[in-house]
């Protein structure tokens, strides 16, 4: 992934492709409470651009964005870790914490 080539070589190209889809994800403001393809998958990116940056202002829009899609919560999947309550409840514990990563795959690659 962009992030994975961002930490390995932190200058350059990867990191400016980093922060450039960052700042896509930001300005689209997607709300739809999914961790593979919403606000809650846009969160935990934006807290890892944060990790990898040090620039605080991307955890601050990853909290944002989280309370914006916490608020449109669908109980559609309601256990999912993808697409329901669970993965929100994990990207707010993430978000708690020093560094996000994004669930099962940070630390396995």
């Amino acid at each position: 992934t962009l992030a994975l080539a961002a930490e390995a070589v932190p200058t350059g190209r990867f990191l400016t492709l980093v922060e450039a889809t960052s700042e896509a994800l930001w300005s689209a403001r997607d709300a739809y409470p999914s961790l593979c393809c919403g606000g809650a998958g846009v969160a935990l990116c934006l807290a890892s651009t944060a990790a990898i940056t040090g620039d605080g202002k991307w955890r601050t829009r990853a909290a944002t964005i989280l309370g914006a899609t916490a608020s449109r919560e669908t109980r559609v999947h309601p256990l999912s870790l993808f697409k329901g309550s669970l993965g929100l409840q994990l990207v707010a514990v993430e978000l708690a914490g020093s560094a996000a990563s994004f669930p099962i795959y940070d630390g396995v690659l």
